[in-house]
């Protein structure tokens, strides 16, 4: 048993979850990316991929940091990675209506 009393069925299957929306959006993200410049699509792929794999590190890190025994590090460094998330995509969205050519 895990995380309070919850199994490790229910731990595969919400990562099962996650592990499809980074199959939706990463492609996406990574499109989105090096569309912007031709030129330096190599450039912009590459910082995508050390942007990735640098936020892994850090939150990593900060989950062991925080360790007591019990899932709530986990949770709190998902959560506060979800909370940037979505300000990061209101602020894309906001530039992109703001500079934005009708």
């Amino acid at each position: 048993m895990t995380a309070g009393g919850l199994g490790l069925f229910s731990l595969f299957v919400s990562m099962g979850v996650v592990a499809v929306g980074n199959g939706i959006s990463q492609p996406n993200a990574i499109a989105a990316a090096v569309e912007v410049d031709p030129r330096v699509a190599g450039t912009a792929s590459g910082l995508v991929g050390f942007a990735q794999m640098a936020v892994g590190g850090v939150a990593t890190v900060a989950v062991a940091l925080f360790a007591d025994g019990s899932a709530a590090p986990m949770i709190a460094v998902m959560m506060g990675s979800t909370i940037l998330a979505a300000l990061a995509y209101g602020l894309a969205v906001l530039g992109r209506r703001r500079f934005s050519v009708a």
